[in-house]
């Protein structure tokens, strides 16, 4: 193959273990009008990217798929109607297909990268940090001094919402397996932890609040767990399902809910391809501001490992047997 018209990607020909990924030669895309062609030099894992390999993403795309939900790389060619003088220009990138050589964004999808910032720590930020800036903000609409719950708060996205939640003056508790990672998630910002492994999660919870319960539980594990989340929610709760890692929620879940009619408590659900479908414009946006927060060291994603993008099975595994503490990136193999 030319190489000129061909890159080097990480593929999902079809599901199954992490020795289904093919780090493989593929077409260079072609930028489309309104585009950007981004040339990646750090990317982000996400947890969806392990979901799609295992045929358990809730909307799976056609195979085979190029993984990657964010990236950090410089611009190398505009598509029709896009300013020239992103040319060039260092940027953060919140798009689909990422874990490639090449990758095309659509213009509202992608923000400047601060000098300050590197590049491992910028891939890290759009797919947790937009994710939990949304449900903070427009989902479970937390306010300043409520007490939010955060299942895997030693994950990407768990520790994301600790940085953002503090920011904003909520009180934080983080459910974490095992005392490394509760300790992690105590490094990171929460007032208190819970360890699921060895600890009565519902007698916790009612220990740390004084017995009022949380104002937000944010899950990400889903399945049983969301019994300890009904128990523990305050009177105008609100609950937040964005994941389902531990399987689909028990089937009697509306009638737990029911049974608590009175306290006017509430169920939602998050996908953050809802934001990306209806409100595109709002990302670039989030995005900038999340690099700002990251240049003034407000947040900071805690990187577990940097991985060669050739060794994304390895890293698929690491983060599929629950080891890692925080985020991984790849970068271009060098």
């Amino acid at each position: 193959m030319n190489r000129k018209k061909t890159m080097k990607a990480i593929t999902i020909p079809r599901t199954g273990s992490a020795n289904v990924l093919d780090y493989t030669e593929v077409p260079r895309p072609i930028v489309p009008q309104g585009c950007l062609l981004v040339k990646p030099s750090t990317m982000g894992l996400s947890f969806g990217d392990v979901m799609i390999r295992k045929g358990e993403y809730p909307h799976m795309p056609p195979l085979p798929f190029i993984p990657g939900f964010e990236a950090c790389g410089v611009v190398t060619q505009t598509g029709d109607g896009v300013d020239s003088a992103w040319l060039d220009q260092r940027v953060v990138v919140s798009a689909m297909n990422a874990h490639a050589e090449y990758l095309v964004v659509p213009v509202p999808f992608v923000a400047r990268v601060p000098e300050s910032v590197s590049d491992e720590d910028a891939a890290a930020v759009p797919s947790n940090y937009l994710t939990a800036l949304k449900m903070l903000d427009d989902i479970g609409r937390a306010v300043t001094g409520e007490t939010i719950l955060i299942h895997a708060a030693a994950g990407g996205v768990g520790t994301a919402l600790l940085q953002l939640a503090k920011l904003r003056g909520l009180k934080t508790i983080g459910i974490a397996g095992g005392a490394e990672k509760c300790a992690f998630t105590l490094d990171h910002g929460a007032d208190a932890a819970i360890d699921y492994l060895s600890e009565d999660v519902s007698a916790r919870l009612q220990e740390i609040t004084d017995g009022r319960g949380v104002d937000v539980s944010f899950n990400s594990v889903c399945g049983d767990t969301l019994y300890h989340d009904l128990e523990g929610l305050a009177p105008f709760g609100r609950l937040v399902i964005f994941g389902m890692a531990m399987g689909p929620p028990p089937p009697d879940l509306i009638m737990k809910f029911l049974a608590r009619f009175s306290d006017s408590i509430s169920l939602h659900t998050f996908s953050f391809e809802t934001v990306a479908i209806h409100q595109a414009a709002e990302v670039g946006a989030a995005l900038r501001m999340l690099m700002d927060l990251l240049a003034a060291g407000k947040i900071a994603p805690p990187i577990w490992r940097v991985f060669d993008l050739c060794d994304a099975a390895e890293a698929h595994e690491m983060l599929e047997s629950r080891k890692v503490l925080g985020k991984v990136v790849f970068r271009v193999n060098s």
